[in-house]
């Protein structure tokens, strides 16, 4: 990873995983899998004469509808005592580290939406329907390749999709359409999901101090049940910020900022709020790279692109053998890019494969390009960390 250290790990809930990641990743978000932990809770609970008549959905209630830390607290205090589970070991053993799993602990930061190590697009459904227990090692090899095909097979067509099927917008806000051109049709229904939640949004103005509101939006999520979030809002610089930590977790705007900005008549979105990794108008640079399973050799880019790495893995051992050398190349290939990134060819959409995130998968790159249609690069997005390793 070139020294780059990821920020954020989701790991199973292990002590020796835990304290080694303190140790080598001291500056990374660690979180245990969810899905882990409460699969659980029928095996250490279930024995409880009140398993099913209230206990099971009073922690479930902690666990997904504390909005805010103090609540978390007092309804899993309320757990503890209604229940009498004071002596409950593995209950105390989940209190001492709900920092690392309970999700209003971490919604002040970006996991693009995960929560756990995502089982069901693991390794195990990759294979799905390609090996069974009785596959020989021969048949595996073979299936393999069939599994690694048909998965870029299906990347290829959602890409196709996002370039040439438009969804339709389902109101007259400004900001959807913004979402419509640029994002790719998954992401684009998620934020459209978001949008028809403004219909149960009922913001209330709590408070005005000069430029930042304070609003009180009550979401009505199933009958007779309001959850309560709270909203900031700086009108002087159209910036947002919910109680729901959404758009910090998910990287989506929630239903309740959306509801302030359409009382507020907000009419273009800061830029900040359209993440580049949802884009289906960027060039990814993994998908310039020539592959047996797809049509790359009728890819020119990918073509150009071969041919220009060829020739700079020369160049660069060349290069490498001294100091003069090396910078001098340094020096040659910044002035080289900045004439690239200056004299653009005319825009192109480009394609834009989707990442499925498995177990064991580092997710993010130390650098976003995109890229002409000839392989050169128009603008690079420097960062400093991998987003999230699973």
């Amino acid at each position: 990873m070139d020294g780059k250290v990821p920020k954020a790990i989701i790991t199973d809930q292990n002590r020796a995983i835990k304290n080694a990641i303190a140790i080598v990743f001291p500056d990374s978000r660690h979180r245990f899998c969810l899905w882990h932990i409460l699969k659980n809770v029928s095996e250490k609970l279930g024995s409880h004469s009140a398993y099913n008549t209230g206990l099971k959905s009073q922690l479930l209630k902690c666990v997904y509808d504390s909005q805010t830390i103090e609540e978390f607290e007092s309804c899993w205090d309320v757990l503890i005592t209604t229940y009498n589970l004071h002596e409950n070991a593995w209950l105390q053993s989940l209190y001492i580290e709900h920092r690392y799993w309970a999700p209003v602990f971490l919604k002040d930061f970006f996991w693009a939406g995960m929560s756990t190590t995502q089982q069901s697009e693991s390794v195990n459904s990759f294979f799905d329907g390609f090996v069974h227990a009785r596959t020989n090692l021969k048949e595996f090899v073979d299936q393999f390749d069939n599994a690694l095909r048909k998965k870029i097979e299906n990347e290829n067509e959602a890409d196709f999709h996002s370039l040439n099927v438009i969804i339709p917008c389902i109101s007259v806000m400004p900001f959807e359409k913004r979402f419509q051109e640029l994002y790719t049709n998954s992401k684009f229904r998620e934020v459209q999901q978001e949008i028809i939640g403004i219909i149960n949004c009922f913001p209330v103005l709590q408070q005005n101090d000069g430029v930042i509101a304070t609003y009180l939006v009550e979401d009505e999520v199933r009958v007779d049940y309001f959850i309560k979030e709270v909203t900031y809002f700086n009108e002087a610089e159209c910036e947002a910020k919910c109680s729901c930590g959404l758009f910090e977790m998910r990287g989506i705007l929630c239903r309740h900022i959306l509801a302030i900005f359409k009382i507020s008549r907000v009419r273009s979105l800061p830029e900040k709020y359209i993440l580049d990794r949802w884009r289906k108008d960027i060039k990814r640079r993994y998908t310039l790279i020539r592959s047996g399973y797809d049509v790359a050799d009728q890819r020119p880019e990918a073509r150009r692109y071969s041919r220009l790495l060829n020739i700079c893995y020369d160049v660069i051992t060349n290069a490498a053998s001294c100091d003069e050398y090396t910078e001098d190349m340094v020096e040659k290939l910044y002035a080289m890019n900045d004439v690239y990134r200056t004299n653009k060819p005319p825009h192109r959409t480009g394609s834009n494969v989707g990442v499925t995130t498995v177990d064991t998968t580092i997710t993010g790159s130390s650098k976003k390009m995109q890229l002409g249609v000839d392989g050169t690069q128009l603008e690079s997005m420097d960062e400093t960390q991998p987003e999230c390793l699973l």
